[in-house]
C-alpha cells in the first residue's frame, strides 16, 4: 500500500474513533502487521495446507530463541521478495 493511501485510511480510523463510532483509535499499519502475524502462525502448523511453501526447519543448539525455526531463504528476484512467506519469514524471526 502507498503511504498516502495509509493516511488516509488513518484519517478516517481517527474521524470514526472521533465521531463515537469506534471504541479505541485504530492504526492500519498495526492491523496488518497482526493479522500477517496471526496468518503466518497459522501456516507454521504441521497440519496446514501452505506448511510446504516454508522453507526447512533449521536446529539451534547454542543461540537465542528466535520467533521461527526457519532458515533464511535467498531469493533472487523482486517478486520472491515479496512474496507473503519470504517477507514473512524474515520480518518475524
Amino acid at each position: 500500500m502507498s503511504a498516502d493511501l495509509i493516511n488516509k485510511i488513518n484519517a478516517l480510523l481517527r474521524r470514526l474513533y472521533r465521531f463515537g463510532y469506534q471504541a479505541e483509535i485504530i492504526i492500519i499499519t498495526d492491523l496488518m502487521c497482526k493479522s500477517s502475524y496471526k496468518l503466518f502462525q497459522q501456516i507454521c502448523g504441521p497440519d496446514r495446507a501452505l506448511n510446504h511453501l516454508l522453507p526447512p526447519s533449521r536446529v539451534y543448539d547454542s543461540l537465542r530463541t528466535r520467533g521461527h525455526p526457519y532458515q533464511l531463504p535467498d531469493y533472487t528476484s523482486d517478486l520472491h521478495k515479496r512474496s507473503f512467506v519470504t517477507r514473512s519469514v524474515y520480518e518475524f524471526v
